[in-house]
């Protein structure tokens, strides 16, 4: 039985060249190799690390590596991130931190994927996740009406803990088709099915739906832009690589939007319902929101924006509405670009008299353009807030500046200022934090191409009443190599 501490990063680099190995001979080359080079497939190598002396974690985290040997047809893995394949699932979630070893092959209009986890990174949290991960996935081009047809099984197994403590799963797997087509000229069709079997020493509710499916239809060129997404997942639905249990969810949204002459006009609309089962007596909660938002550019005076949102949801604590209505001006006269805005927002339940809250604020942004392509960005905002039957007003103040420095060296300097005061005015309560942060981009030398230095100090510090709350200060240098 293998060890719950066993290193298998380092069985990699050998799993790996054994697969280089059985790859040369399983595809040859359709042409000879050229003399003196005993490889078939070129290597490239990323790699990214962080060294943080004051954080809680490791002194030296790898955030990013990827070694990878790509021909034209194939393409040999040990990395961090998933294969391409992978991407773009709606329910196939991969938690960060595994090691992956994967494969791809690519043969006219049909590609194949397949990865397994080699262990974790120690720096990575492990709550929740699965003890390994393999996933296999094919996808065609060739299909009728053009369309692109994908399918995918992943398998994970629990980690040693949960066996022991006889709760969670003892094994996982889902499965999953997908379609993606164009059905005529810019309307677009992308919809995925999914269903998960898990294996569980705990008991499961007997009516819960394993299975997921996501619809999205795009219309672009036509006299509207529209949009609809539908998703609907079961309340017996799980990922396998995490020990979570969703609660069950239907969704639909639809978007317009037109533009003419000037006018840009966008209308919402979205509805969800969710809880651990659909089909009991009270009803699963509920929420229903729509907004609309017009907007209008002038030649020469600024541009104008006005939008308005409406929210009803059902919970356990009963009926709610909210209403939300923002507006905005800007406009850009070099080398300064400028915004204000104005939001007022009310909320209520139909269980109390008086409203929930109360909020109106006020916002303004500003770009200044400096010479040598450098930039100055500033942004303020107020916020009053009122709650209940409570005659106080909070009030919440931000003032945010940053820039952006190109020194003749090449070194990138990105200082920023965040200042944020919170208040009672009524009570005399008042607390202020003022966030320095400074990055800098080094442009390492040619000799040294491929490799970049990324230096970050942050310090945040309270202004009121200082000793109560003592100041953070974090530092940390991130280098990253790429070569291939």
């Amino acid at each position: 039985m293998r060890g719950p501490h066993l290193n298998q990063g380092k069985f990699a680099p050998a799993a790996l060249a054994g697969i280089l190995l059985l790859a040369r001979t399983a595809f040859p080359q359709t042409s000879p190799d050229p003399p003196g080079l005993p490889l078939i497939l070129p290597l490239k190598l990323e790699l990214s690390q962080c060294l943080s002396p004051f954080g809680g974690r490791s002194l030296l985290v790898t955030d990013r590596f990827h070694l990878a040997a790509e021909g034209k047809s194939l393409s040999l893995q040990f990395s961090s991130r998933a294969p391409s394949l992978f991407e773009g699932k709606q329910f196939a979630i991969l938690p960060s931190g595994y090691r992956l070893a994967g494969i791809s092959l690519r043969r006219q209009a049909v590609s194949l994927s397949a990865f397994r986890s080699v262990g974790t990174d120690s720096g990575a949290a492990r709550q929740h996740k699965a003890e390994t991960v393999a996933f296999l996935g094919i996808e065609t081009a060739r299909a009728p009406l053009g369309a692109r047809i994908g399918a995918y099984f992943l398998r994970a197994t629990a980690p040693a803990q949960h066996l022991a403590d006889g709760a969670g799963a003892a094994r996982g797997a889902q499965m999953g088709l997908e379609v993606a087509a164009d059905l005529r000229r810019g309307l677009e069709l992308k919809s995925e099915w999914s269903r998960s079997f898990r294996d569980s020493l705990a008991p499961q509710p007997g009516r819960a739906q394993p299975d997921a499916w996501y619809l999205t239809l795009t219309s672009r060129e036509s006299i509207v832009d529209a949009a609809l997404t539908v998703r609907i997942r079961g309340g017996g639905f799980i990922n396998p690589t995490v020990s979570l249990r969703p609660d069950a969810i239907r969704m639909i949204n639809a978007a317009l939007q037109r533009k003419f002459k000037g006018h840009h006009l966008v209308y919402s609309s979205q509805l969800n319902s969710w809880g651990a089962g659909f089909g009991a007596r009270t009803g699963p909660p509920r929420a229903h929101r729509e907004s609309i938002s017009w907007s209008y550019t002038f030649r020469r005076l600024p541009r104008i924006a006005a939008a308005k949102s409406w929210l009803a949801e059902k919970n356990q604590n009963g009926f709610e509405t909210e209403e939300i209505l923002t507006l905005s001006a800007g406009k850009r006269w070099k080398p300064v670009q400028f915004d204000i805005g104005y939001v007022e927002a009310d909320r209520s339940n139909s269980l109390l008299p008086e409203r929930m809250m109360s909020r109106t604020g006020s916002l303004a942004d500003a770009v200044i353009d400096l010479p040598w392509n450098q930039r100055l960005e500033i942004h303020g905002e107020r916020i009053l807030l009122r709650t209940g039957r409570n005659p106080d007003l909070l009030r919440t103040d931000r003032l945010d500046i940053r820039t952006r420095l190109t020194t003749p060296g090449g070194v990138v300097l990105a200082p920023s200022v965040d200042f944020r005061s919170l208040g009672c005015p009524h009570a005399h309560s008042h607390h202020s934090f003022l966030d320095v942060t400074l990055s800098a981009q080094i442009r390492m030398p040619r000799r040294l191409a491929g490799v970049d230095l990324h230096l970050l100090f942050s310090n945040r510090r309270r202004l009121s009443n200082p000793g109560s709350h003592p100041s953070s200060t974090e530092f940390a240098v991130r280098w990253s190599f790429k070569k291939g």
